[in-house]
């Protein structure tokens, strides 16, 4: 043994000997194991207990809407008193559709008041014209004499004047896309009030132009002479005119036309304003024109529809003039329904 080995402290195995911190850090590890498996354990058990009051109330709201039926089913059945409940609850229903709706007018009266004004502040009495005009043009072209034997030369001078009103003016103002409003409202030559509504229609089948044009006359002008409120004289092939009488017993007069050409065809319809006939002047001036152009390509046989009508209401206030043009706009809505599905039937491309 050396004088080193003397003065030297005993030496102990570095495996048995850990220091305090060494210690400490690992009872810490230790514990946050313990916590997290703790905590990982206790989320598990929140999440399956709340999967099972999803399924238990999962379960019990099919049980109840099985008992409401149920319930429903045997009120129903059960006495005429619960028959004039079922009647109430359905009236109650009917009347909110009716507010609902009459409101849902207003909001559009009050837009088109709004659009009145906006106009107003640069209208150009240039645009005021219309073409079928019973207020500037001569009597005797919106006039239906009352002698059954001059109608036939009358229809057939009606027909003509308004097919010559189809100029290149009128041409240019035919849609040619889907795009934009169907309606635009026409202001007086002070830009006042309403003059009339301008209707614009625009659609693209795969059919001919002559098939379309023929198919759009006939629904104008059916075959079948006499029908629900409804007589139809015919001019020829091509030129007819329908006489309604209204459940009120009113007279309602339209002429209608269909010509062919090389590449397209033309529809016209028109108001009688002037009945002689009957002494009856007719409450809005109509006309239109509806062109049917073969627009064919290597992709097949395609027709384009492009249609442009004028109405003016002249039986109305000025008070009134924003609702009744609502109530027209409306109507016209409807109508253009039909025409969309008449014209699905060719296979359409495009319809407004």
């Amino acid at each position: 043994m050396t004088d080193c080995d003397v003065l030297s402290p005993p030496r102990k195995d570095a495996k048995l000997v850990s220091s305090p911190v060494a210690s400490v850090t690992s009872n810490r590890e230790a514990k946050l194991k313990k916590d997290r498996l703790r905590k990982k354990h206790s989320k598990e058990k929140v999440i399956m207990e709340m999967e099972d009051l999803k399924r238990t109330a999962d379960e019990l709201r099919v049980q109840l809407s099985s008992l409401q039926r149920h319930r429903k089913r045997k009120a129903v059945s059960s006495s005429p008193v619960d028959w004039r409940r079922v009647a109430m609850v359905e009236r109650q229903r009917i009347d909110a559709g009716h507010v609902e709706g009459a409101r849902l007018f207003h909001e559009i009266v009050f837009a088109v008041e709004k659009s009145i004004l906006y106009r107003t502040l640069a209208w150009d009495a240039s645009q005021s014209q219309m073409y079928l005009d019973h207020r500037r043009d001569p009597w005797t072209v919106h006039t239906l004499p009352a002698n059954p034997t001059d109608q036939l030369l009358a229809l057939m001078r009606l027909s003509e004047y308004q097919a010559s009103r189809f100029t290149t003016d009128m041409y240019a103002k035919l849609p040619d896309t889907t795009a934009g409003s169907p309606f635009s409202l026409v202001l007086d030559d002070y830009g006042h009030d309403i003059s009339f509504l301008e209707m614009f229609k625009y659609g693209l089948v795969r059919a001919p132009f002559r098939d379309v044009a023929a198919v759009f006359f006939n629904h104008w002008a059916p075959k079948d002479r006499v029908g629900p409120g409804r007589t139809m004289l015919f001019c020829g092939d091509n030129i007819a005119l329908a006489t309604y009488i209204g459940p009120d017993g009113n007279i309602r007069r339209q002429l209608y036309q269909v010509q062919y050409f090389e590449r397209r065809a033309l529809c016209t319809h028109r108001s009688i304003f002037y009945d002689e006939e009957h002494g009856v002047t007719a409450s809005s001036n109509t006309a239109g024109w509806f062109v049917f152009e073969d627009m064919s390509d290597a992709e097949g046989t395609k027709c384009a529809v492009r249609g442009y009508t004028q109405l003016q209401l002249h039986a109305t206030t000025p008070a009134l003039m924003s609702q009744e043009y609502t109530k027209v706009m409306n109507r016209s809505t409807q109508a253009n329904a039909m025409l969309n599905k008449m014209l699905d039937g060719f296979g359409s491309i495009a319809l407004n």
